[in-house]
């Protein structure tokens, strides 16, 4: 029984996990829009923001990244689990 429990609560986090990581890749996306717009504006007064976008941008791919893969972890982890129960 405790075993099932611990393969509901990877299989649970693996999910949750991967949904932040879509919500992450989106928030990226957008600050990588945002910073492609910012570099085409002919607007002094926005010219010091593409930096912060273009970091923002990094920052939550590499958020995005992280977290799919410790999903994969827990997946594979998962699977073991029940393989070797």
């Amino acid at each position: 029984m405790a075993g099932w429990i611990g393969e509901e609560l990877l299989w649970t986090a693996a999910t949750v996990l991967a949904w932040a990581s879509l919500v992450a890749l989106g928030i990226a996306w957008d600050a990588h829009r945002k910073f492609r717009i910012l570099l085409d504006s002919a607007r002094p007064d926005e010219w010091n923001m593409p930096p912060v976008w273009e970091r923002r941008s990094h920052r939550w791919r590499g958020i995005a990244l992280v977290t799919f893969g410790v999903s994969i972890l827990f997946v594979v982890a998962r699977v073991v689990s029940r393989t070797v129960s």
